[in-house]
């Protein structure tokens, strides 16, 4: 046990000089920039986008042209004559169609608005995708920092009984204490030994977490900075009761705005289903 808590610990301090420093705003952006499902979501604001256009372009001028081109050879019917002829004939028609909407009982109207509450609800999707993943690498960058004060007071809790051990030893020696006073601090030992191992996979585990979010290599060296203080100096999180938070997240919050285009939405695709 001792062995491999001091190779873990080799391993640990060896690696820092190689180790490349993040912030908490780095992590967010590298895992905005880098995760599908924020990119699916921005694709998904970019097709309401689209949508959006078409729905706006019903209103102009549908305009349609063609042309077709044709011959024959040997012996064939002469269509200006109607009369069989041996020689090459060759003809040409070309055609122009035009149509516009006059009247479609608002229908144009509210398949525009219905395509704006869509657009804007895919975007509020995009930034609800983007909040989740910026809160989940704050968790991931946050549990990494205190497993890593947990191991530090590990290892001083350990440093301290195995000195505790080496005292005892010597008041053992002296005749001042009894032998099974040693036995006791070996019990300790081990179980500062063992709350060192289990603290150290937890530590490992938080970092598996946050590298995936950010989505680079496991053997990615990285150390991380610990920020200052997260609540604004001038900000009091007393004044803040459940009605104000409350209140604030329906006004702010992504999907309940995302929800309520939906329902704006599926109200203008009433109106559609009347104007029909």
């Amino acid at each position: 046990m001792k062995a491999l808590l001091y190779i873990i610990v080799m391993l640990a301090t060896g690696s820092l000089a190689a180790q490349e420093t993040w912030t908490l705003e780095r992590c967010i952006t590298v895992a905005r920039s880098k995760s599908p499902d924020l990119r699916i979501a921005q694709l998904g604001a970019r097709n309401g986008q689209i949508d959006q256009i078409a729905a706006r372009n019903a209103r102009l001028p549908n305009v349609t042209a063609q042309s077709n081109m044709g011959g024959q050879f040997g012996y064939t019917v002469d269509p200006t004559t109607y009369s069989f002829v041996n020689r090459a004939v060759g003809f040409n028609s070309l055609s122009l169609n035009a149509s516009m909407p006059l009247y479609a009982g608002g229908s144009i109207k509210q398949g525009i608005e219905q395509s704006g509450y869509d657009y804007k609800a895919a975007e509020a999707d995009a930034m609800a995708v983007a909040n989740n993943l910026g809160l989940a690498v704050a968790q991931s960058y946050l549990q990494v920092l205190l497993f890593e004060e947990q191991l530090a007071v590990s290892r001083k809790r350990l440093d301290l009984s195995q000195q505790n051990l080496v005292r005892t030893d010597r008041l053992i020696s002296a005749g001042s204490l009894p032998q099974n006073a040693r036995l006791d601090l070996l019990a300790q030992i081990a179980r500062d030994e063992q709350t060192l191992v289990n603290t150290n996979n937890s530590l490992e585990s938080a970092w598996v977490q946050l590298k995936n979010l950010l989505l680079v290599e496991p053997d990615t060296p990285m150390r991380l900075e610990k920020p200052g203080t997260l609540t604004p100096p001038d900000v009091n999180p007393d004044n803040f009761g459940l009605k104000v938070i409350y209140n604030s997240a329906l006004s702010n919050q992504p999907q309940v705005s995302a929800a309520d285009y939906r329902l704006r939405g599926a109200q203008s695709g009433v109106e559609i289903a009347r104007a029909a």
